[in-house]
């Protein structure tokens, strides 16, 4: 472990050292989980993936929803926090990464001065709804 991150950090030197080079790939995330610590499972079903960027202005709710298909979400700028009822709350803020929880209602309330903005990916199938909103 410790050899691969000393031999991640000297690419990344040799990189910033060289402009002419492209620089080292960041990774934004690496789990088996989502947010809520569920093991990530796919629909059934032929796959289908889309994305979106979505914007939530200071104050607005998504409104309670769940997730049928694994949900991957960057926030781009901005800060919101998601209630997951029984399994608490969590704040997100620019930079910040996640995988969705599935199968669990949830509110997400965009905090702060300025815009949440999240680039979305869903990973689901024509078997499976993206998104599901509760009546």
């Amino acid at each position: 472990m410790r050899l691969a991150v000393l031999a991640a950090a000297a690419v990344a030197a040799g990189c910033a050292a060289n402009p002419s080079e492209s620089p080292a790939p960041v990774k934004l995330i690496d789990t088996k989980v989502d947010t809520v610590g569920a093991p990530i499972r796919y629909p059934e079903g032929t796959a289908h993936v889309s994305s979106y960027v979505l914007t939530l202005v200071p104050g607005k709710e998504t409104g309670w929803h769940r997730h049928d298909v694994p949900l991957y979400a960057h926030v781009l700028s901005g800060a919101l926090t998601v209630d997951y009822g029984p399994k608490g709350s969590k704040t997100y803020r620019t930079g910040d990464t996640l995988m969705e929880a599935m199968d669990i209602w949830h509110n997400g309330h965009a905090i702060g001065d300025e815009p949440a903005r999240l680039l979305i990916v869903f990973m689901g199938s024509d078997a499976a709804k993206n998104t599901v909103m509760r009546k």
